[in-house]
């Protein structure tokens, strides 16, 4: 008589097939998932290095334009901060580019570079856990003014 436990080889065929089937789904958002977080985390720090490059350009003087210590405009800053941008930002998905030139850090007048970003997700497991499938990113980036 045969045991309960004991099957023939017959009724098992294909559960190796199907096992592999449930762990790979898992296995494929989880790397979709570390795929967009670690895109996510360059486009963030690509934000901040043309934030700090547009923003160090900003305390530069420009002695062709428009004679002794003229410092180059907000708009020209903004220019410079896009074209910093590395080629995997979307330039469409900027939501705020700001240029503050009037603050100050320790009574040196500063100029601060703020660019706010829409990261558009790519892996479809991810567009349940974020409206709008975007997450938000921000990048800073200040200079003093020469003295």
């Amino acid at each position: 008589m045969r045991s309960p436990c004991m099957s023939p080889v017959r009724e098992r065929r294909g559960q190796a097939t199907v096992e592999m089937a449930l762990v790979m789904i898992a296995f494929i958002g989880l790397s979709m998932a570390v795929f967009d977080f670690g895109r996510a985390f360059f486009c963030r720090l690509a934000l901040n290095e043309a934030a700090a490059l547009a923003a160090e350009y900003g305390t530069q003087v420009d002695n062709v334009g428009g004679g002794a210590n003229s410092y180059p405009s907000a708009d020209q800053v903004a220019a410079r901060a896009r074209a910093a941008l590395p080629g995997v930002i979307d330039p469409a998905c900027i939501t705020a580019l700001t240029v503050n030139t009037a603050g100050a850090t320790s009574g040196y007048p500063a100029i601060k570079v703020s660019i706010a970003y829409g990261y558009q997700i790519t892996g479809p497991f991810l567009g349940w856990a974020f409206a709008g499938n975007a997450i938000p990113l921000t990048g800073y980036g200040s200079h003093i003014y020469p003295q």
